[in-house]
């Protein structure tokens, strides 16, 4: 049974982080656009 709660725990806090980066993406609209071009400069033929 410990193993059943630790995957739900372990799943339960992924899905809040990528909830939350969508979440930050969402909000910072281009800006967070332009920081990725920034990281990743072989991105900007999108």
């Amino acid at each position: 049974m410990n193993a059943v709660i630790g995957v739900l725990v372990f799943a339960g806090i992924g899905f809040l982080i990528l909830f939350g980066a969508c979440l930050c993406l969402l909000r910072a609209g281009s800006e967070a656009d332009d920081r990725m071009r920034e990281l990743f400069p072989e991105r900007e033929d999108r």
